[in-house]
């Protein structure tokens, strides 16, 4: 029975994977994160594989690569990038220097 399943999932993973990697491209623009998403929704879908009905099968694979793109955009915005103190400090001190220079003249 779980050989089954696993040969089941198998033949998906095969004739899927090539497809749901453009598909996550396509959302992200990165080949590295698009891997990751699809190899996220594989992972999903073998934790879920028994309870899944062949006819919803590739609907609910975007789904969830969909829902994993989600996930990750929306933790990337929480991310940000800014200047270490040192950076902050020299970016002040040439706005102030230019500053200062223009009152000279």
């Amino acid at each position: 029975m779980k050989q089954d399943v696993d040969g089941e999932f198998a033949e998906y993973f095969a004739a899927r994977a090539g497809q749901l990697r453009r598909v996550a491209y396509a959302l992200c623009g990165d080949w590295h994160l698009a891997e990751n998403l699809v190899q996220h929704t594989f992972v999903q879908l073998y934790r879920h594989w028994r309870r899944i009905r062949g006819e919803t099968l590739d609907a609910y694979t975007r789904r969830v690569l969909l829902n994993a793109y989600l996930s990750n955009r929306r933790g990337r915005i929480r991310e940000r990038v800014v200047a270490g103190p040192r950076q902050r400090g020299l970016a002040t001190l040439g706005v102030r220097l230019r500053s200062s220079r223009g009152r000279g003249q």
